[in-house]
């Protein structure tokens, strides 16, 4: 057994870590407390080390912010004052992680 090659994780770009990251939180934030998403929550909805976060962001309050970003321009346009209440579902957690980065001093 201790000649067999162990198996390596397949190489993923740091734009792919990024982009796992930014839909890891999403999922977390549409089904989660803001409070409850951790780095190692997070990190273990990807299957990586949750340092992850912060060679890509550099901070948890970092990658929320592109959450919010990403949250902005793919949900955003879709609403309209006839289809408002319709999209509340996405909306509130995104309002809830505005709030939450506002309440930590983040511009």
């Amino acid at each position: 057994m201790a000649d067999t090659p162990r198996k390596r994780a397949p190489r993923v770009s740091a734009e792919q870590v990024s982009d796992l990251l930014i839909e890891a939180v999403i999922d977390l934030v549409l089904t989660t407390p803001i409070e409850d998403i951790t780095t190692r929550s997070i990190g273990e909805k990807i299957l990586m080390d949750p340092q992850v976060i912060f060679r890509n962001f550099g901070s948890l309050n970092n990658l929320f912010i592109a959450v919010s970003k990403e949250m902005g321009a793919r949900f955003s346009p879709a609403v309209t004052p006839e289809n408002f209440i319709e999209h509340l579902p996405v909306l509130i957690p995104r309002f809830k992680l505005l709030t939450y980065l506002l309440g930590n001093g983040v511009p």
